[in-house]
């Protein structure tokens, strides 16, 4: 099995939630993209609560 190795980098964006849940919840969008042995780009969300 080939192991790849290579640097990424990740631009996060905070996006806005229902006026309600302000303070309870976080969204925010992830753009990753991989550069060295593999090249390519990754798409994601993360969310939070507390």
């Amino acid at each position: 099995m080939k192991i790849v190795r290579g640097p990424f980098t990740i631009k996060r964006a905070a996006e806005a939630v229902c006026d309600k849940m302000t303070g309870l919840l976080g969204r925010h969008t992830l753009d990753k993209v991989y550069s060295g042995d593999l090249v390519g780009v990754a798409n994601g969300e993360m969310l939070s609560a507390g």
